[in-house]
């Protein structure tokens, strides 16, 4: 494994952990501990993950010999399109990581305080109330009154300390979820405009692999199937 891989992995299971062990860091701690977590792991896939062309490639079939400042332009979008699809895939396991943390404290909240997730409540401190949102409106007939009632009343100040742990908890991965959704969105456009600029720079078949060898500046049509980073990037793009 590249030292480039391993380090990745290793912030990666950082930002893992401090969703187990953390349990008794401050929120702003998590937030702060994560989010250096995933800038340095994003950093070290940039670094070290891209341009496999640096090696003399001798299977596929020449295409194209490219003159010194037209093959630094490929090697570059090569490299640029590889380390957005590598952060693309790191990202989309962090979703799906943060995703059910959101579920496993949603089934908690419904399990310990009978909260729905389809419901809206609020939290009266000064009562220890949990008040459920109400509306006798008629979707597309009425607009109604929005009214609140006794949903639940906290026994005691460990149950309260339960519960707004839970909400804090879901609210912050919630949060984590929608900036690494934004995140995500952003490096797929990111890799889909540096794609079809290469493409068109160079004339390339959207359906087909390439690889350059640098040190002949000669560009190789690869079968489909080895082309693994740009056909699973193509795949993130789709998923939403």
């Amino acid at each position: 494994m590249p030292w480039q891989h391993a380090t990745a992995f290793y912030w990666f299971n950082l930002i893992l952990l401090v969703g187990t062990w953390g349990r008794d860091l401050s929120v702003f701690t998590k937030v702060i501990v994560r989010a250096l977590a995933l800038s340095l792991m994003l950093e070290c896939l940039g670094g070290g993950m891209g341009l496999a062309a640096n090696v003399p490639t001798t299977n596929g079939v020449c295409i194209a010999s490219l003159s010194p400042a037209d093959a630094d332009e490929f090697a570059t979008l090569v490299k640029a399109k590889d380390n957005r699809a590598d952060e693309v895939h790191v990202l989309t396991r962090l979703l799906a990581e943060k995703r059910a943390e959101v579920q496993t404290i949603a089934d908690q909240l419904r399990r310990n305080f009978n909260v729905q997730p389809d419901r809206v409540y609020i939290y009266e401190p000064e009562s220890q109330t949990i008040y459920a949102v109400v509306s006798n409106a008629v979707p597309g007939v009425k607009t109604g009154q929005v009214d609140r009632v006794v949903h639940k009343q906290l026994s005691s100040a460990d149950v309260v300390n339960a519960f707004t742990r839970l909400v804090t908890a879901k609210q912050l991965a919630e949060q984590l979820v929608r900036a690494l959704d934004l995140l995500m969105r952003e490096k797929q456009i990111a890799w889909e405009r540096t794609d079809n600029e290469l493409h068109a720079r160079f004339k390339l078949n959207a359906t087909q692999a390439y690889r350059l060898d640098l040190q002949t500046r000669q560009v190789f049509a690869l079968p489909v199937q080895g082309s693994n980073v740009v056909m699973a990037a193509k795949a993130a793009t789709k998923t939403k």
